[in-house]
């Protein structure tokens, strides 16, 4: 399995797969067909995923992983008769013979607000003075941000809170006690983006994915 984070593109390549008999497809000509046909595919996406391979069909390929959660990719091969390892049919995601299948977890900073309304990539108003509560408790690593000890899942994202404005005022942040919640106390007028980062150190491949909000006082 491998870490990623969310927006990235995998890069898939198969192009040292071969069939070392030749039959019964084989080069008939340049070109013309080839030894092997390929497959990829997804047969796990987290919910509300819109993943897909850009081209199921290619050895050298790509695949696009929108949000944060645990992906599983399969490849199948066949020379026209039988799938590698033997098999002439394989149900992708059935741990078959003629499929190898691997785990991506994707990483993905989540902002909700007060109201547990997601404000990741939005702008909102708030009064001077008032108090914003935000959340990172929707970001999501998949089983690669999780632990599980005793039977009970314990989240491993790291999560560093951040703001900034072109103006002169200035935003106050405090914790607000469990780590994925920050206070944001708006004090002086102005915009101001609060960018939020989640870190998932649990395989210590330490990677992150940022997002932001804008807030207009």
């Amino acid at each position: 399995s491998i870490v990623v984070s969310a927006g990235s593109t995998l890069v898939l390549a198969a192009a040292g797969a071969a069939d070392p008999d030749m039959f019964p497809q084989g080069v008939v000509a340049p070109g013309a067909t080839p030894a092997v046909g390929v497959l990829w595919d997804f047969y796990v996406r987290p919910n509300g995923s819109a993943a897909v391979v850009a081209d199921t069909l290619n050895e050298n390929t790509s695949a696009a992983i929108d949000i944060g959660g645990d992906y599983s990719l399969a490849f199948a091969l066949t020379d026209g008769i039988q799938l590698a390892g033997g098999n002439d049919s394989v149900t992708l995601g059935g741990g078959f013979a003629g499929a190898a299948e691997f785990g991506v977890s994707a990483v993905q900073a989540v902002i909700t607000d007060n109201s547990g309304t997601t404000v990741s990539d939005t702008q909102f108003t708030a009064g001077l003075g008032s108090n914003i509560q935000l959340s990172a408790a929707s970001s999501a690593a998949g089983s690669a941000g999780v632990a599980v000890a005793n039977g009970t899942p314990t989240p491993l994202l790291i999560f560093a809170w951040t703001w900034a404005t072109n103006g002169a005022g200035t935003l106050t942040l405090t914790s607000g006690g469990p780590p994925e919640l920050i206070d944001v106390q708006c004090n002086s007028s102005g915009i101001f983006t609060v960018t939020l980062t989640a870190t998932e150190q649990h395989t210590g491949t330490n990677v992150s994915h940022s997002t932001h909000t804008t807030i207009h006082v």
